[in-house]
């Protein structure tokens, strides 16, 4: 039963008064609205409102979105709808000059923030984001593999390099 007009036309105002559109428009055009949500591991505790606020401010600080001790930033909601997670939206407008920005680097950064979290409270630590991840076959290579009657090019080569893991 909770009402989201009144929070939505607060996030919102910035980007009214900096003249940006209420909505996407049918062309596609990319937001002013970043998104992420975090969520902990199935083993892991259940983390208390307050430690899910703390996470919040620590990786939108972290990805450079939302700096702690900047009172003009954009404005942000946490939003708790289950135990193991919760969504962050950001209005990518700035309140004191209502400018829009863009955010450099923010995945890569919001992923060291998340594990620098997950360490500091005991959390399941997940993988770094630099890069060195094995790459799965993309849709077209499997649909092409799987036309073909045989496994994508991409874990054939892994499986032959010698010195990779199978």
């Amino acid at each position: 039963d909770l009402e989201l007009g009144p929070l939505i036309r607060g996030l919102q105002a910035p980007a009214i008064a900096a003249g940006l559109p209420e909505s996407g428009g049918p062309e596609g055009k990319r937001g002013y609205v970043w998104h992420c949500s975090a969520r902990v591991a199935g083993a892991d505790r259940v983390l208390s409102d307050a430690e899910w606020g703390e996470i919040a401010r620590d990786l939108l600080h972290g990805a450079g979105v939302a700096a702690r001790d900047d009172p003009g930033g954009p404005r942000w909601v946490a939003i708790r709808h289950a135990d193991d997670h919760i969504h962050v939206a950001v209005v990518l407008v700035r309140q004191d000059t209502c400018r829009r920005f863009w955010p450099y680097r923010d995945y890569p950064r919001l992923r060291e923030a998340a594990r620098e979290v997950e360490r500091r409270l005991g959390l399941t630590v997940t993988a770094a984001a630099d890069g060195t991840a094995e790459r799965a076959p993309s849709r077209g290579e499997r649909e092409k593999a799987a036309r073909q009657g045989r496994v994508p090019a991409r874990a054939e080569l892994v499986c032959q390099v010698p010195g990779l893991p199978d």
